[in-house]
């Protein structure tokens, strides 16, 4: 995890410090029950809750790095900039429910509104040749699996004896299983929710695959420096591959934020910028 400062255990009562302040427990659960309550319709499981918690804290945490990332920059976020939005967003044939694409209640939806004008803003306001950023690739290798449950099973077997990932992989082979392949933070974006950028080399992670799960271990990790233009986002698809891409513009901000998240919930990842499972496989 990412910190300065002050940071947090493993105890009951606060879910992650940023910025000096403590948000409690209370709030990032409420909002993950009212997420489920809008958009689940059968209980969720344990580890669908833990991926609830971690959005609303990834959110949260990046939504103050963005507001770092505007006064540094002197960009200004108008109302007439948000109304604008607004009436993107209610238009016949826009999606009604903006805050589901980031794992949010319906209520966050004036914060997401505003951190994807936000981000559009910071897109806008660099230079052609664009920004410096640390793109990541990762190369790893690993087993498939049926369900995210299985997937959990098995990332907490391989943690704990990592000899049996190595026969698992040999057993499966490379036609049914994962082969070594390299992945890189800018052209997957979505595998950072996973943890699959975070600084350790070796860590064992959970991938959506095409059907079912991927359980992966990196064996490689690079930094590569590159620059990030707006060229770059034109090509983007959703709101969450903005919300992913453009934290990379928000590293810079992070090391003064304090970020500390508790441990209970997950690990910052300071490549990804978000919070990512820890070792429980949640």
């Amino acid at each position: 995890m990412t910190t300065t400062g002050c940071s947090i255990g493993n105890e009951a009562g606060s879910a992650y410090l940023v910025d000096g302040g403590s948000v409690s427990d209370a709030s990032v659960q409420h909002d993950s029950s009212v997420f489920t309550q809008e958009n689940v319709t059968t209980t969720p499981t344990d580890v669908e809750t833990a991926s609830f918690n971690r959005a609303q804290i990834t959110f949260a945490v990046r939504h103050a790095l963005i507001a770092k990332a505007l006064a540094a920059k002197g960009i200004v976020i108008t109302d007439a900039e948000l109304a604008a939005a607004q009436a993107q967003v209610t238009a016949p044939g826009a999606d009604p429910n903006l805050p589901l694409q980031v794992g949010l209640p319906k209520a966050k939806e004036a914060d997401v509104l505003h951190d994807a004008v936000a981000l559009d803003a910071l897109v806008k306001a660099l230079p052609a040749a664009g920004a410096p950023v640390s793109d990541v690739a990762v190369t790893a290798e690993g087993v498939p699996a049926a369900s995210r449950a299985e997937a959990v099973s098995l990332r907490s077997h391989f943690i704990a004896d990592p000899g049996s990932m190595d026969a698992a992989v040999a057993a499966v082979g490379p036609t049914n299983g994962v082969p070594k392949k390299v992945y890189r933070l800018l052209q997957t974006p979505a595998a950072g929710t996973a943890g699959l950028y975070q600084p350790s080399t070796g860590a064992v992670v959970i991938v959506p695959g095409s059907s079912g799960y991927l359980v992966l271990r990196t064996s490689g990790r690079s930094v590569i420096s590159t620059n990030l233009t707006p060229a770059a986002f034109s090509s983007l698809a959703g709101l969450s591959s903005l919300f992913n891409v453009g934290a990379l513009l928000l590293a810079p901000y992070q090391g003064a934020a304090g970020i500390s998240v508790n441990p209970r919930y997950g690990l910052w990842d300071p490549a990804s910028l978000q919070v990512v499972p820890g070792n429980d496989g949640l």
